[in-house]
């Protein structure tokens, strides 16, 4: 069964939306293997946000 996470900004500016995205990903045979590819998107999202709102 797929892993799935889902990736969500962390706090936003006051009156703006957020939205939740869920993501259907492989198992891959490990627990730690698992959180460190949810920690890997996570952060990659963080990121991804942060530089869309300097624009």
């Amino acid at each position: 069964m797929p892993a799935r996470i889902r990736a969500a900004s962390a706090a936003l500016s006051e009156g703006s939306h957020e939205r939740t995205l869920t993501l259907h990903l492989p198992d891959l045979g490990s627990a730690k293997r698992n959180a460190e590819l949810d920690t890997l998107l996570q952060e990659f999202t963080r990121r991804l946000i942060a530089i869309m709102r300097e624009k």
